[in-house]
């Protein structure tokens, strides 16, 4: 994702801000490392931290303790930032994370100085060891192979660093220009995860600029104080004895742990989006005149120019233009210079094919207004569960992408569209754009609007079971399945990703897992960048343990759980430590899954009573079961799960977990259905029985097994003679069968009027049958006793 801020991400801004900020409380002289930035005496300063590190809670289990931290954030009258960050720590114990061996500054070219280091290690001998200036090395900030940008780390190692050590550090980073014009905001963490002493964070700033400020999860105890002297305004936080942040839980409200104060120096959100819309008017007015836009949007297939009266609707159009910017302009970020927040033109990223998300936005915003659709250019902190922009704090800073929203058309709601997700429609914005604080640049803006959320509804998939029970012997199963919303863009991104090979691996062990079977037959899906239907995946797998026929009986096994497949693991397993919950769960991807079985039996045989429909409640959630017979025989079963809930509580989550994980490794229930003419045969009516028989021979004459079934009924009936004529017709008509010549053998054991060895019967026929079954399935057990009996 490209930046419209001064990190790349507000998480990164704030594990940054963590490491270098500090608590906030009264000053305590006694402590030596309260006197100023390098001044204490080493002994002392050893002395001193040894002892506050054995009075602070937890410490002995820590890595490292912080026993003074303070940033000093200071403005001139431009707006110009000062930022000088002091930290003092003793190393508890030999394996400390090596965030503790080294002292860094990030920072930026365009508009900052190169920062200024400075730091000594004091050992538990008293010796001090002063950083080596030479050691001190810059190096690209970004680590994303897609980012080209100038950003810089400036660092070099500690030097002695080992138990015991107490380590000082500072760096100062200075603004050489505003990072934006209009106000900026910083956020400084007060909470980390290590104890923390003394914390301590100054703000100061020309009492004419606007300093707003938010402190969120302040532990208790803590000072602010605000002083004006000299034309000038100064915010104090201090907070002391600071436990350690607790391990996360999973799926945690940022509120519930992010601890920090945050401010800013902009007047107002609408002097903050009329500045960003000049910066984008300023680029799309380069478009106006330029050919690229009109034979891009050729190409695509929608009118060069507004307004449009007739064709595509907008929403078609959007998609058109959407699908062709996706296959046509890559993203790749390229924040170079003031290119980390002013978007270049858009012929400029239509003549490079590639751009960041705020190059790619402005582009699709020229092309919607060349055709009179409106379009604007929206900021935003994406990330899912992640901090957000802080809607009291006015002020560049906090933004880490931009997207587009369309005023509403021909009275549809405003379309939100992210050009830089691939598979993404117009109007489905990727789960980290939902529900984030977005600022419009637009001169009528006058305050920042919620992104809309995705609703269970629109994130929907439909997965139809197809189980086409065979004659005799295992199933063949055809699964479609169809997505919309979260679930689609995920899939579409990963079969883009995926070659043929790793494919078919890929769905052969869920096939031997949901079918148990390894016969992976044919695969289709639809092509991942065709957005003009749903996503749609068809595979087909032969042999299936999930349905069984034999002579009387066929039965499939169908799951309600399956219907929970969706839902994150984590959601459908109970914890192994059984810890209580303490926090509320946030669910990101609310969605609602069907799962639709459609079983078809083979000819002649009927369902048994089926289960009854019930709903059940899965925590906040609903799993319902439905089934019934349709008209052609098959047997249908509908499994519907919802989660439209978004945040749970501690007692939602835990019924949820138990519930689910219940219901999916549940065993499945059982449909049934009986062989008509079999269950008259078995219950002695062997009229009725020959007259159902010879119905589905008749229907199916070139198949051995209703020949074979016939033939049985005649033996019933005391017809040895044409049990062996219909056992034989079997046989000359599927010679490859098994089960054909294992028929026959047993007819020919009985004597022409249907008694076991009775007088007349062929054994040399009867052992020839048998022996030919067995080569045809050298491992069935029950031609191999037969062959024993009649030796």
């Amino acid at each position: 994702m490209s930046q419209v801020s001064r990190s790349c991400s507000l998480c990164l801004f704030v594990f940054l801000a963590l490491l270098a900020a500090g608590p906030l409380t009264a000053a305590d002289a006694a402590e030596p490392w309260e006197a100023g930035a390098f001044l204490a005496e080493p002994a002392g300063m050893l002395e001193a931290a040894t002892a506050a590190a054995a009075g602070m809670s937890g410490a002995g289990d820590e890595e490292a303790v912080i026993l003074f931290t303070e940033m000093r954030y200071s403005y001139d009258e431009q707006g110009r930032l000062t930022r000088v960050r002091r930290l003092v720590y003793r190393i508890q114990g030999a394996d400390a994370d090596a965030q503790w061996s080294e002292i860094s500054e990030a920072w930026s070219p365009w508009y900052q100085e190169r920062p200024e280091l400075r730091a000594r290690v004091i050992t538990p001998d008293g010796a001090v060891h002063e950083l080596d200036p030479a050691t001190i090395t810059d190096s690209v900030s970004s680590k994303q192979p897609e980012m080209y940008e100038d950003g810089r780390i400036r660092r070099a190692p500690l030097p002695a660093i080992g138990p015991g050590a107490v380590v000082e550090i500072e760096s100062t980073r200075r603004d050489t220009a505003p990072f934006f014009d209009r106000g900026t905001v910083e956020m400084t963490g007060i909470r980390l995860w290590v104890p923390v002493r003394h914390r301590r964070a100054i703000v100061e700033a020309p009492a004419s600029l606007p300093l707003r400020h938010v402190v969120r999860q302040a532990p208790e105890g803590g000072v602010v104080r605000e002083e004006v002297d000299n034309g000038r305004r100064r915010l104090t936080f201090e907070y002391r004895d600071l436990a350690p942040l607790e391990d996360f839980e999973s799926g945690m409200p940022t509120e519930s742990w992010l601890s920090y104060v945050a401010f800013s120096t902009g007047d107002s959100w609408s002097a903050v989006a009329q500045r960003y819309s000049g910066i984008v008017e300023e680029a799309i007015r380069a478009a106006e005149t330029d050919g690229a836009l009109r034979a891009f949007l050729r190409a695509a297939g929608v009118p060069a120019q507004g307004p449009i009266t007739q064709g595509p609707t907008p929403r078609e159009t959007l998609d058109r233009i959407l699908a062709r910017l996706g296959s046509e302009v890559r993203y790749t970020g390229v924040e170079l210079g003031e290119g980390s927040i002013i978007p270049r033109a858009p012929a400029e990223t239509l003549r490079r094919k590639f751009g960041d998300c705020k190059d790619k936005a402005v582009l699709l915003t020229a092309l919607l207004r060349r055709l009179d659709i409106p379009a604007h250019v929206a900021l935003l902190q994406a990330g899912e569960n992640t901090p957000d922009v802080e809607e009291a704090l006015p002020g560049m800073g906090g933004f880490n992408h931009a997207i587009v929203v369309v005023p509403g058309l021909q009275g549809e709601p405003d379309l939100w569209v992210d050009p830089t997700d691939r598979y993404a429609r117009a109007g489905e914005l990727p789960v980290g754009d939902q529900g984030r604080f977005a600022l419009i640049a637009d001169a009528g803006t006058t305050g920042l609007v919620r992104t809309p959320e995705a609703t269970a509804a629109d994130n929907h998939e439909v997965e139809t079971r197809e189980i086409l029970l065979s004659d005799l012997g295992r199933a063949r199963v055809v699964e479609t399945t169809e997505l919309r919303g979260a679930a689609e863009r995920d899939l579409r991104a990963s079969y883009a990703a995926q070659d043929a090979k790793s494919l078919r691996e890929s769905l052969a062990g869920y096939v031997n897992t949901v079918y148990m079977t390894d016969k992976l037959g044919k695969i289709d899906h639809s092509e991942p960048a065709d957005l003009s239907q749903p996503f749609r995946l068809r595979l087909e797998a032969e042999e299936s343990q999930r349905g069984v026929t034999d002579i009387q009986a066929a039965s499939v096994a169908v799951f309600p759980g399956a219907a929970l497949g969706r839902l994150p693991q984590e959601l459908r397993t109970e914890p192994d430590d059984k810890k209580p919950r303490k926090f509320d769960y946030v669910v990101t991807r609310p969605f609602s899954a069907e799962v639709r079985y459609r079983v078809v039996p083979p000819i002649g045989f009927q369902p048994q009573p089926l289960p009854q429909g019930r709903i059940r409640q899965v925590g906040p959630a609903t799993l319902s079961e439905a089934y019934a017979v349709a008209d052609d025989g098959a047997v249908t079963a509908t499994m519907s799960f919802t989660l439209d809930k978004r945040r749970l509580s501690a007692a939602e989550l835990e019924a949820l977990r138990k519930s689910a994980s219940a219901m999916w490794s549940e065993d499945g229930v059982i449909l049934r259905f009986s062989h008509v003419g079999e269950a008259h045969l078995a219950a002695g009516r062997v009229r009725e029985a020959l007259v159902e028989l010879e119905r589905l021979a008749a229907i199916t004459p070139d198949k051995a097994l209703p020949h074979l079934r016939v033939a049985r009924a005649l033996l019933a009936g005391g017809m040895g003679e044409l049990a062996r004529d219909e056992a034989q017709r079997a046989v000359e008509l599927e010679p490859g069968s098994a089960p054909a010549w294992r028929d026959l053998g047993w007819t020919l054991v009985h004597d022409p009027v249907g008694r076991l060895f009775g007088e007349g019967f062929d054994r040399a026929g009867a052992l020839a049958a048998y022996r030919k079954a067995k080569e045809l399935e050298p491992d069935d057990i029950d031609t191999r006793r037969n062959i024993a009996v009649l030796l």
